[in-house]
């Protein structure tokens, strides 16, 4: 039998998010600001 370590692939990164059940908050705020600019484009076609 060949048992693989799981937690080998997550050389590098934080432990946390293999648990985590959201994105840091930063990351969730830059992409609400990413749609709201591809919203404000998208009106200012009209």
């Amino acid at each position: 039998m060949y048992i693989v370590n799981p937690l080998s692939a997550m050389r590098g990164r934080k432990m946390s998010r293999l648990f985590s059940t959201h994105p840091p908050t930063e990351e969730r705020v830059a992409r609400l600001r990413r749609l709201a600019g591809a919203a404000s484009l998208q009106l200012s076609t009209f």
